[in-house]
C-alpha cells in the first residue's frame, strides 16, 4: 500500500499538496487498488495516515543506507 504513496510523491508534503491541487481543479483521488476514496472523511484519514507511513518507511530507508556507508567508512572501504 505504502508503495503508491512512494512512487507518487517524494515526501508526505508534496503528496498532499498535490491532493489539494487536485481538489482546486475539481479533481477527486481515489485509488481503486488500496480502496481510498479521499472524497470521504474516512478514505482522506486512511490517505493521511499511509502517507505518513510513506515519509516513514523512506526516513528508514534513508538512515539504514547512511548508517552502512559510515560503517563501510570506517572499516576502510571505498565508497563512490
Amino acid at each position: 500500500m505504502v508503495g503508491l504513496y512512494n512512487r507518487f510523491a517524494r515526501s508526505t508534503q508534496a503528496l498532499v499538496n498535490a491532493i489539494k491541487e487536485f481538489q482546486c481543479m475539481g479533481i477527486d483521488f481515489i485509488s481503486y487498488q488500496e480502496n481510498i476514496d479521499t472524497t470521504t472523511p474516512t478514505g482522506e484519514l486512511i490517505f493521511h495516515v499511509l502517507a505518513s507511513l510513506a515519509q516513514f518507511e523512506s526516513s528508514l530507508i534513508s538512515q539504514r543506507v547512511k548508517a552502512g556507508m559510515a560503517r563501510a567508512k570506517a572499516q576502510g572501504k571505498q565508497i563512490s
